[in-house]
């Protein structure tokens, strides 16, 4: 007789849906990364852009240059803002999918267990039918044996 687990079918789906979790998680973890690479690339350019807006100003620029630069302060800060805002929104989405993923772990591991404990179980069972099974051999053999003496 071999070993059947009943609850086969819902430990593969809950280790599937930990897997898809664990899946969406990277792909979220991805997305705020290139997010942050793009704050930071923006930074960047707005540090460049006010060294260089400085230069000029000190140099005697024509102003509707330096307005372009304030126009372009004013948009790049928008979109950081906008960035941030989408960051935040992405730190309580990957938070949310991390409890997701912890609670499928934690649950596929008390499907395991409980596997191996009903294994254990069927393994003892089936050691106490072979010794059942031994003992009855043994037993059929001596009365047999006596009738010979």
């Amino acid at each position: 007789m071999a070993f059947t687990f009943r609850l086969q079918a819902l430990y593969h789906w809950r280790k599937n849906l930990e897997e898809l979790s664990q899946l969406r998680l990277a792909g979220y973890l991805k997305a705020l990364a290139s997010q942050e690479e793009r704050r930071e690339k923006l930074r960047e350019t707005r540090k460049a852009y006010d060294g260089e807006c400085r230069q000029k100003a000190s140099q005697g620029a024509v102003v509707s240059d330096l307005l372009l630069y304030l126009d372009y302060f004013d948009d790049s800060f928008q979109k950081l803002e906008v960035l941030e805002q989408e960051r935040k929104k992405n730190l309580k989405v990957i938070e949310t999918e991390r409890r997701k993923l912890l609670d499928l772990t934690r649950e596929r591991k008390i499907l395991e267990k409980l596997k191996e404990r009903q294994f254990k179980r069927f393994l003892a069972e089936q050691e106490k039918k072979e010794r059942k099974a031994t003992d009855d051999l043994v037993v059929q053999r001596r009365p047999g044996s006596r009738k010979g003496i």
